[in-house]
């Protein structure tokens, strides 16, 4: 029996082929988006170098004497276009003891403008020491930051 040297082995399920096109049409269709993430903690004064990115002075008033942020990351996904309706936990999902299935995905088919988007950023390395009640230095830091949304 000839087989071509390049065929699948394997059947697509129809998870994968979803998630196949799912990231094609952000790719494809994407535009860029600004956004700020961790808003909960950039806010505090106890966030160390994580409140650098929305407000930089905030780092003077910090509660901390020293400040060590190893690495930071983040990831959202919105959409108006899809609606996930789980039937147990997300936690069985997420470590891949419960199968998701293409059923508990359901149309928002409301009849308006439909967007995607999606955000990542990673947090480099940095640190922040306090040199008095109304001073701090902070060693250079890095940010790397994915925004694609698509309507």
């Amino acid at each position: 029996m000839y087989t071509r040297p390049f065929a699948r082995r394997t059947a697509m399920t129809p998870a994968l082929c979803f998630r196949k096109y799912l990231w094609l049409w952000l790719l494809v269709g994407a535009r860029g988006a600004a956004a700020q993430g961790w808003l909960g903690l950039a806010n505090s004064n106890y966030a160390g170098t994580n409140n650098l990115y929305v407000n930089p002075s905030a780092l003077a008033d910090s509660r901390h004497k020293f400040y060590l942020n190893m690495v930071g990351a983040d990831f959202n996904f919105y959409n108006t276009y899809l609606q996930l309706d789980l039937p147990a936990p997300a936690r069985g999902f997420i470590d891949g003891s419960r199968e998701l299935k293409r059923e508990y995905l359901t149309e928002q088919l409301s009849g308006g403008t439909k967007f995607a988007s999606i955000t990542g950023e990673l947090r480099l390395p940095s640190l922040m020491v306090s040199l008095g009640p109304r001073q701090a230095w902070r060693s250079p830091t890095g940010c790397a930051r994915l925004c694609r949304r698509a309507t």
